[in-house]
């Protein structure tokens, strides 16, 4: 057995995010963060059953959008719930965590609430602008019950479970779609196969982290297998953002923490990189990869044959025109169809081009300066546990922040603007910002609220 200091493995001594101890970590699980976990689960697998609850019309039969509840809704009134009672019941502790890139994201839903004056549907417009709130409403409670290393810890667990969800659902997708229901109760069958490689693109870099940094034997071998159902969703589902995405997460993992691994980093670059090459050799994946190069050799005639490039240059068209504050939330979606007659409503497949479209220059910038103090929280949290010699739980941010990345790469070639996985990594993010940074807590009612 090798020595201490000469295993292929990092170091089994406890670090700072592995005692926890010295941030004031605690070795249980607490009932909201729990909730939460089961919410994000549910999240995961609801894309293959229906709202328990509608109200209005549904997609596609009017301008008015129908309003659903779930079970995930439910459960994240359940985490409030829990939030709110142990607020309520200990008044004096510190519970509420509100930091600058939630005041950002806070700002831009308001400000998407006052686009309705303006909006080219406001009657369209009000439930995407509501549901904006949802995810600050996500992103809130995240910090509220993610404190320690070990709740970082609970999420990467969480990740791994909802891994084999996630699989297990783009298998029936593509063996049995007929059997695949919408998001909507009463509507015909709706595909959801785009959103398991964006959950996919999600997991793997934590599969990756406890592969090549995991705790103990147990971690790295869930980290391998996590690995391998995240690739397999990717190549199951045919969608020709998902190599690309794994090509993302190998640059920026690699860049920050990768490289300090050389031999099992080299072994899952050649992994990954077969994973992607049997990508490749599959005919029905071959087939989309190939659709491509559109950009340089394509016609014109060959553009107007695609929907996307339809949406993008029509999106384009939309942020010319309505440069200032846009056309409201939502708005671009129905202009879409009314200026163009394109043949249904349909949501821009591009993270920036349709905050720009929906409200301007003015939008954009509050958004992207988000996610800008988002990143800079993490690689701050990141550049902490490095300068304190904490390679376990370098990695582990690292990880967080390339789940970042990705999903905002993932963004600009399916619908995100208003999903939870975007606002779930920068959450994370900024969780281990305020892990690393925070002092011993100096009393009990300091711990988050339980709601007992």
């Amino acid at each position: 057995m090798a020595a201490e200091g000469t295993s292929s493995f990092p170091s089994e001594a406890a670090s700072d995010s592995d005692m926890g101890a010295a941030r004031g970590a605690r070795h249980r699980l607490s009932l909201g963060l729990l909730v939460l976990l089961v919410a994000v689960l549910s999240r995961v697998s609801r894309y293959a059953r229906n709202a328990l609850v509608v109200w209005g019309q549904t997609r596609g039969e009017g301008r008015f959008m129908s309003w659903d509840i779930e079970v995930s809704k439910l459960l994240m009134l359940l985490a409030f719930y829990v939030f709110a009672v142990g607020l309520l019941s200990r008044p004096r502790a510190r519970f509420i965590r509100i930091d600058p890139p939630l005041k950002i994201l806070a700002l831009f839903g308001v400000l998407g609430l006052i686009s309705l004056a303006w909006a080219y549907d406001p009657a369209f417009g009000l439930p995407f602008a509501i549901r904006t709130f949802q995810y600050v409403g996500v992103y809130f409670l995240i910090l509220a019950f993610t404190l320690t290393w070990d709740d970082l810890h609970h999420w990467g667990y969480l990740f791994f479970v909802a891994a084999l969800f996630n699989l297990a659902g783009t298998v029936q997708e593509r063996i049995a779609p007929a059997l695949s229901v919408g998001g909507v109760a009463g509507t015909a069958t709706i595909s959801w196969i785009t959103i398991y490689p964006c959950w996919a693109l999600l997991f793997l870099p934590f599969a990756i982290h406890y592969f090549l940094w995991g705790r103990n034997r147990t971690e790295r071998c869930l980290g391998g297998l996590g690995i391998l159902v995240n690739l397999t969703t990717i190549i199951v589902s045919f969608r020709r953002a998902g190599p690309l995405g794994v090509g993302v997460i190998l640059v920026v993992y690699l860049a920050l923490i990768g490289w300090r691994h050389r031999l099992y980093t080299r072994l899952l670059v050649l992994a990954l990189l077969a994973g992607i090459l049997v990508m490749m050799l599959v005919p029905g994946y071959a087939g989309r990869l190939a659709t491509i190069p559109y950009v340089g050799s394509a016609t014109l005639e060959a553009w107007a044959q695609n929907d996307r490039m339809i949406l993008y240059m029509a999106g384009l068209e939309a942020f010319r025109t309505h440069p200032l504050l846009g056309l409201g939330v939502a708005g671009p979606t129905i202009w879409i169809r009314d200026v163009y007659g394109y043949h249904s409503i349909f949501e821009q497949h591009n993270l920036f081009l349709a905050v720009g479209a929906e409200v301007g220059v003015v939008g954009l910038s509050v958004y992207i300066i988000f996610l800008l103090a988002v990143a800079a929280r993490t690689l701050a949290a990141f550049r902490n546990r490095l300068a304190a010699g904490d390679m376990r739980g370098a990695s582990l941010v690292a990880a967080i922040f390339t789940c970042f990345v990705a999903m905002i790469f993932y963004a600009q070639f399916q619908i995100l603007l208003r999903s939870i996985p975007i606002y779930l990594a920068a959450a994370l993010g900024s969780a281990a910002y305020e892990i690393v940074n925070a002092p011993p807590p100096a009393h009990e009612t300091e711990a988050p609220p339980d709601g007992l």
